[in-house]
C-alpha cells in the first residue's frame, strides 16, 4: 500500500491534467536561446508538433471572413490577405507523443514582435490589429509591454524585400559572427529545426495558419493556393488538419473553437486521453498563454481514438 500511494503523489507531483494547472515555457526574446536545446530534443523525442498562432486580426470586414462555400482559390485569397495584413503574437508550439491512452506533451508559447533588428528594410513597423483580438488576449493577462520590449522578432521574414537586398544580406552573414548570424534568423530558427525533423505537424485551421507562417518566416506568399501548397510541402510534407478529421465524427462538422469541440466529445462521446505534462522545468509558469496548443493535442489524439486511427503509423 506505501509503494502504491507514493508512486500516486509522485504522480500527481510530476505531471497534471487540469488547465489550470498547465505548465507552458514561455518564450521571450531574453531567453529564446536558452531554450533552444531543450526545445530540439523534445523535437526530437516527440512523433508530432502542434501549432496555433495567436494573431493581431483575422478579417477586416465581414465579407474576408472564412465561409463554408468558398472555394479553395477564394479561401486561399482570403487567408493570404490575412496573413499579409496582420502579424503573429504568439506562436504556440507543443511537441508531443501518443501512447495508448496517454498523451506527452511539451508545450511552449513563443511571444512574437516584428522588430528590425539589423535594420533590413522588413516591413516590421506598421501592421493592423483588431480590437476583438487584442481584447481576448488581455483577458489572459497578456504583458503587452513584454511583448514590446522583449518579443522574439520576426528577422526570417522578407515580404516586400527585394531580391538583392536579401542576397547582399546574405553575402554579409557568411562573415558574422554565430550570434549576429542567430539575430538575423530570429524566430525562423525553430522553424528551420521543426522542418528538419520531418514530424507531422498538427494543425487546426491549416490554411489560415500556415498561410501565416510562409508570410512571416518562409517567403513572399504566391498569388495561387496550388504554388503555397508546393512551397509549403517543401518545408513541411506531412500536415495533420484537426478540422478535417474532426467533419468525420457526427456533431463536429460545423465550425467550433477547439474549447467547444472538446466539450462536445467529452457529452457525447467516451474516448479517455490523459494528458502527461512535466511542470517542475524551471521557468516555466502557469498563466494561460499557449493553453491552446495543449488543447489541440488533446483534441487531436481523442478524434483519432474515435476513428479508430493508428498513430503509430502515422
Amino acid at each position: 500500500m506505501a509503494s502504491r500511494f507514493s508512486y500516486f503523489q509522485l504522480h500527481r507531483r510530476l505531471y497534471t491534467t487540469t488547465t489550470d494547472q498547465w505548465s507552458i515555457k514561455q518564450v521571450r526574446n531574453s531567453n529564446f536561446h536558452g531554450c533552444l536545446g531543450d526545445l530540439k530534443n523534445h523535437i526530437s523525442d516527440s512523433d508530432f508538433i502542434a501549432f496555433f498562432l495567436q494573431r493581431t486580426g483575422s478579417s477586416s470586414f465581414p465579407w474576408h471572413r472564412p465561409q463554408p462555400f468558398d472555394t479553395l482559390d477564394t479561401a486561399y485569397c482570403k487567408a493570404k490577405y490575412a496573413a499579409e495584413k496582420f502579424q503573429i503574437l504568439q506562436f504556440s508550439l507543443c511537441p508531443f507523443s501518443v501512447r495508448d491512452s496517454k498523451l506527452i506533451a511539451h508545450p511552449y508559447n513563443f511571444h512574437l514582435f516584428p522588430r528590425d533588428e539589423l535594420n533590413i528594410g522588413m516591413p516590421s513597423y506598421s501592421f493592423s490589429c483588431q480590437v476583438s483580438h487584442l481584447t481576448s488576449i488581455a483577458r489572459e493577462d497578456f504583458d503587452f509591454g513584454a511583448w514590446v520590449y522583449d518579443g522574439k522578432p520576426n528577422c526570417g521574414q522578407f515580404t516586400s524585400v527585394s531580391p538583392s537586398l536579401i542576397e547582399e544580406k546574405f553575402k554579409e552573414l557568411r562573415n558574422l559572427e554565430d550570434e549576429e548570424s542567430k539575430k538575423f534568423r530570429g524566430f525562423r530558427e525553430v522553424i528551420e529545426m521543426i522542418s528538419a525533423s520531418q514530424n507531422p505537424i498538427v494543425s487546426y485551421s491549416s490554411l489560415h495558419e500556415f498561410t501565416f507562417i510562409h508570410s512571416k518566416f518562409l517567403a513572399p506568399l504566391p498569388t495561387s493556393i496550388d504554388e503555397f501548397a508546393s512551397s509549403l510541402h517543401l518545408v513541411f510534407p506531412q500536415v495533420l488538419e484537426v478540422k478535417q478529421l474532426m467533419s468525420k465524427i457526427g456533431g463536429l462538422s460545423k465550425p467550433m473553437s477547439i474549447a467547444a469541440a472538446l466539450s462536445y466529445l467529452k457529452k457525447h462521446y467516451y474516448a479517455p486521453t490523459y494528458l502527461d505534462i512535466p511542470i517542475e522545468a524551471p521557468g516555466n509558469d502557469h498563466k494561460p498563454q499557449g493553453h491552446n496548443a495543449i488543447r489541440l493535442c488533446h483534441l487531436f489524439a481523442k478524434v483519432c481514438s474515435l476513428l479508430k486511427i493508428d498513430l503509430s503509423g502515422v
